[in-house]
């Protein structure tokens, strides 16, 4: 009897083909791939609930796009990134978040405590010396928040590694600079 990996690594390849399609926010593509599965893998129950997570997205981000937007319609969208979905269809709604935040005039200074900034959501997708950028960005340009911000330019230092400039704005803050 030989082996016959595209079959028995079928469900594997389809489901790293549907994170693909979730990452790019390909909502449509990612659907088929899963009713693909659940119809060759019907009990599949982890399947079962990305499909339905998958369903919820695409009528929020519909929703999104058919309402004004802004930062409220962004920052809605946001809040709900707590809830149960898979990992790549929410780092796919992550940087959708970061793109229309790109997108508004002087981002650099929409802020909804206690962390919905460009530079937070960048450092939660990883792009580490973007947020850095950013938050030294909302600093110049002013934003009421100096301390809290200071503090989020010390954890993107931080994180990279420059832990003396990092202590140095951890110090700024605290100091009420």
């Amino acid at each position: 009897m030989q082996l016959d990996l595209f079959v028995d690594n079928c469900h594997t390849i389809l489901g790293n083909l549907a994170d693909e399609h979730l990452r790019d926010l390909e909502l449509d593509e990612a659907a088929g791939i899963y009713d693909r599965i659940l119809g060759e893998w019907p009990d599949d129950s982890a399947i079962a609930s990305a499909r339905r997570a998958l369903d919820v997205w695409r009528e929020r981000i519909q929703r999104f796009h058919s309402s004004p937007g802004g930062i409220d319609g962004i920052h809605s969208l946001y809040g709900n990134l707590a809830e149960p979905a898979p990992s790549s269809l929410k780092s796919g709604v992550r940087s959708f978040i970061i793109d229309r935040l790109q997108s508004q005039s002087t981002p650099e200074l929409l802020f909804i405590p206690p962390r919905f900034h460009l530079g937070c959501l960048l450092l939660e997708a990883g792009r580490i010396a973007e947020a850095e950028t950013w938050f030294a960005l909302a600093l110049d340009s002013g934003i009421p928040e100096q301390v809290r911000f200071l503090a989020y330019l010390g954890d993107a230092l931080f994180i990279k590694g420059e832990t003396g400039d990092a202590r140095d704005c951890y110090r700024a803050g605290r100091c009420g600079s």
